[in-house]
């Protein structure tokens, strides 16, 4: 069992959040259970995370209050909770790449108080019906691939992009919703053009400078309803498209995702993004715009060299070839 922590270590390192504590819970209960594989179905005790979190980070908490390790490692457990969740889905499809028929589950027994303390633990439950429920585990072999890569959910949505962090699910009355959202900038367009084409009908009494302010109304008007909601008018031709710009992050990795059965049980609207390793230089590759060298299509770009560590995307199979 001890391989499979080891490849739960591997994967998690390699986080942008791999420096945050409570990762590095998860890095030390990994490395415990390696290092103590009796205690590993029992768990640890707070002392016991603590100084292995010390042994990764360095100092933390107060090794001399077993009151206050306990409440530290307490909150950072809910902390790396919320996260896991966020991570799962990348995980479980690392695991089922790998042919490892298990998956990680967080698990805590509360100690109950007078002294009790409380244990923590990761279980390995076997991969059956049950992660083929909660995630698409499409795995396609191709022996010219290049790339393979994992779905995570944003982290640190604004405001506008929580409507679609979740899932935004396409029942009757949000199909509506989001048509009315849609409609409104379309409707703006029309006007505007039906102004131009008035004013070009009527050219010799209004005047030269009321066609030149008209074009131009209406190629600002064209322009920001594009950019604002083009990209979603593309979602269900193209199933997963580029965010729209009040969605993305400052890496410009977020992506749209139309999620449908029968490889998802229901169908949502989806804000996600996918990376995977560089076989080149080990950087992490994002799937992102393919620019004017690959015009309409999202790519994978390494962060290390965009220009030239290209790949192909396929959030289907989830492989990626070498375009460049």
């Amino acid at each position: 069992m001890s391989h499979d922590f080891d490849f739960l270590i591997n994967i998690s390192s390699k986080w942008k959040e791999q420096s945050r504590l409570d990762v590095q819970l998860l890095l030390a209960l990994c490395q415990l259970s390696i290092e103590n594989p009796e205690q590993e179905k029992e768990g640890f005790t707070s002392v016991d995370i603590v100084q292995a979190i010390k042994k990764i980070h360095g100092d933390w908490s107060d090794p001399s209050s077993p009151e206050k390790m306990s409440d530290d490692v307490r909150k950072l457990w809910n902390r790396l909770k919320k996260t896991w969740e966020i991570k799962k889905r990348g995980i479980y499809q690392h695991l089922n790449d790998s042919d490892i028929n298990v998956i990680p589950v967080l698990d805590k027994t509360e100690g109950g108080g007078s002294g009790n303390p409380s244990y923590y633990r990761i279980v390995w439950n076997p991969s059956n019906n049950e992660l083929l429920e909660e995630v698409d585990t499409t795995s396609v072999i191709e022996p010219n691939s290049n790339i393979k890569y994992v779905c995570e959910d944003i982290t640190d949505a604004g405001i506008l992009a929580r409507i679609f962090k979740d899932g935004y699910r396409l029942t009757t009355i949000k199909k509506i919703l989001m048509a009315i959202v849609i409609a409104l900038p379309l409707i703006i367009v029309w006007l505007s053009l039906v102004f131009f084409l008035f004013g070009t009908v009527m050219w010799e009494s209004l005047g030269t400078e009321y066609i030149v302010k008209s074009s131009v109304t209406l190629i600002i008007v064209c322009t920001a309803s594009w950019v604002s909601i083009g990209r979603l008018l593309l979602v269900p031709t193209n199933k997963i498209v580029l965010a729209p710009w009040w969605m993305q992050s400052t890496d410009d990795d977020r992506l749209l995702e139309h999620r449908h059965p029968p490889r998802f049980k229901i169908k949502t609207v989806k804000a996600v993004h996918y990376t995977a390793s560089c076989p080149k230089c080990n950087g992490k590759v994002s799937a992102k715009s393919g620019g004017f060298s690959f015009w309409g299509r999202i790519v994978g770009r390494c962060e290390n060299a965009p220009i030239e560590h290209i790949y192909s995307f396929d959030h289907v199979t989830r492989v990626g070839k070498e375009l460049r």
